[in-house]
């Protein structure tokens, strides 16, 4: 819960929001019931990445059925600088050593053309939904 004011800051960030599924910011009260049921859940992984200069991003697993949903962000200050391919390498690393063997699934919308980059460059399988892009660390017959 210490790093509640730094997950709804970067929740609320403009850009962030520009590329999320839920554009409207989120108020300060409903972020702390939501992060509070949260960490109280085992089938929830939130990571904060910090570097020499402080906080740079976080990654956040939502777990079910042996598929890790999962969404995260980079720092405004962070971006651009390659951060978001190591932070999901390593995150993908802390969940499989939790979870075990799970399918991590992502889903970006089609103007995050850094977010495309980003799952394409590891590997990711992508597939087009509707309205947006999913991206699969395995085949899809793995799922």
């Amino acid at each position: 819960m210490e790093d509640a004011r730094l997950l709804y800051d970067w929740r609320n960030d403009e850009d962030t929001r520009r590329f999320s599924f839920n554009k409207e910011p989120i108020r300060y009260e409903d972020h702390l019931k939501w992060l509070e049921k949260k960490l109280g859940q085992d089938d929830c992984l939130i990571l904060i990445f910090s570097d020499n200069e402080g906080d740079a991003g976080q990654v956040r697993y939502d777990i079910c059925d042996g598929i890790a949903l999962m969404s995260y962000s980079i720092d405004k200050d962070r971006r651009g600088r390659g951060y978001a391919g190591i932070m999901l390498e390593m995150a993908a690393t802390l969940l499989r050593r939790k979870y075990g063997d799970v399918t991590v699934k992502a889903e970006v919308l089609p103007g995050n053309a850094a977010s495309v980059r980003v799952f394409q460059k590891l590997g990711y399988l992508m597939e087009r939904e509707d309205d947006h892009y999913v991206f699969y660390n395995k085949k899809t017959g793995d799922k």
